[in-house]
């Protein structure tokens, strides 16, 4: 078992060396190259580094392998012999019980150890419509993946999921949504098969589910990122006008390669920086022609906002976070998203509807700015909704819908 203690200390040394410049998993990646780690010891260290990063925030006072080794055991539900071993190498022959035991109990039986209330940051902010107790508690456990499937392949995906012998996970109120454990390679199982998937979290897909734009409409995805959010909502609505724009042109290059994968070819793309004012008008460019279109004040039908934010709903998956975040970056995002949203704005056209989104559960960045919207533009609210993935092994989002 030297081989055990010796990814042990490896990860203790990761850990000690990163500096949190940029996301744990890139820095990771480096890392394993450097060391020139076999496949089996990169997920094992991966595992304990993740375990260590969704806890250390509640142990400030505690050495790294203490951290260590109560982070893996509240994440792992059932202990393998490598755990085991790492238990009783330091002592903690007490702790092997809680193999198989709910994490609620597990959560229990160390709250000597940690305080698990601890783990988020700038609790106070989290807005009161979550349930803040399940929701800390669940970036205990990494979130499941989830893809999008048109309802065409869905029996396609199925069989191959359970002829790989998976378990997918189905839920009722989005019925093209399947569920995966977290480190499922999806190219190894649809590679081959040409399969037309989406990699969207349930969460994201939760929030385009219930829009109906009208037939014509046109519809600009101001922060459009990779395009996921449009995706859908093209799957549902192919006779509007698309119109997508991110201020960093390998975004929107990946999104033209995801636009074309998904059949998606009728839209119009631009880089904007919506940071500084446009003008009274966008110039966009027709996917793949020569052709330009110019979209004045007021001319859109809807404007989805998924705007830049704190991503605090998303920590789950990206747990460095929970130490690195601070009421500085909030007031920070909040003041960008402001700007965004004032740029945006006057292309919407009285009686348009803006859909305004964050992965954040903080309520500076969601029902304040909301507030903002209505205060500032006089917009009028039609409904607002978390959706809380962490009942579901899913992110937590935010959605806004209001009426100019």
């Amino acid at each position: 078992m030297k081989r055990t203690e010796n990814q042990f200390r490896i990860a203790i040394d990761i850990l000690r060396e990163y500096k949190g410049k940029e996301p744990f998993h890139l820095y990771l990646r480096e890392e394993f190259k450097k060391r020139r780690s076999g496949s089996s010891d990169r997920r094992f260290i991966r595992l304990l580094c993740y375990a260590y990063l969704r806890v250390r925030k509640a142990m400030p006072k505690s050495d790294p392998e203490k951290i260590m080794l109560t982070g893996i055991v509240l994440t792992e539900t059932a202990f393998d012999e490598k755990l085991i071993h790492l238990l009783k190498s330091f002592g903690k022959e007490d702790w092997i019980e809680l193999s198989g035991m709910p994490p609620d109990q597990r959560i229990e039986a160390l709250k000597e150890e940690i305080n698990t209330d601890k783990i988020f940051p700038l609790i106070d902010r989290i807005s009161r419509q979550i349930d803040r107790k399940a929701f800390i508690h669940s970036h205990i456990s990494q979130p499941l993946t989830w893809i999008r499937v048109d309802e065409k392949h869905k029996d396609q995906a199925i069989g191959l999921l359970k002829k790989a012998s998976l378990s997918p996970i189905f839920i009722e109120d989005v019925p093209n949504a399947i569920g995966l454990e977290p480190s499922v390679n999806l190219e190894n199982i649809f590679g081959e098969s040409k399969l037309n998937y989406e990699i969207q979290d349930l969460s994201s897909q939760r929030t385009m589910i219930d829009l109906a734009p009208a037939e014509g409409d046109k519809i600009w995805d101001c922060c459009a990122g990779s395009g996921g959010k449009t995706l859908a909502l093209a799957a549902r609505s192919q006779k509007c006008s698309f119109f997508v724009s991110d201020n960093r042109l390998p975004i929107l290059k990946n999104l033209n390669k995801r636009f074309r994968s998904a059949g998606v070819i009728d839209y119009s793309e631009a880089v904007l920086d919506l940071n500084s004012n446009q003008g009274k008008s966008l110039v966009f460019q027709r996917s793949g022609k020569e052709e330009k279109k110019e979209i004045k004040e007021g001319g859109f039908d809807m404007i989805v906002a998924d705007v830049p934010c704190s991503g605090s709903g998303t920590w789950g998956r990206n747990p460095e976070w929970l130490f690195r975040f601070n009421p500085k970056k909030l007031n920070d995002y909040v003041a960008l998203q402001r700007k965004l949203l004032m740029n945006a704005l006057r292309y919407l056209k009285h009686g348009g509807e803006l859909i305004y989104i964050t992965c954040s559960v903080y309520e500076h960045e969601n029902e304040q700015n909301v507030k903002w919207l209505q205060e500032e533009f006089g917009l009028s609210l039609i409904d607002t909704k978390y959706m809380e993935g962490y009942t579901d092994g899913a992110d937590t989002m935010f959605r806004a819908r209001l009426m100019k």
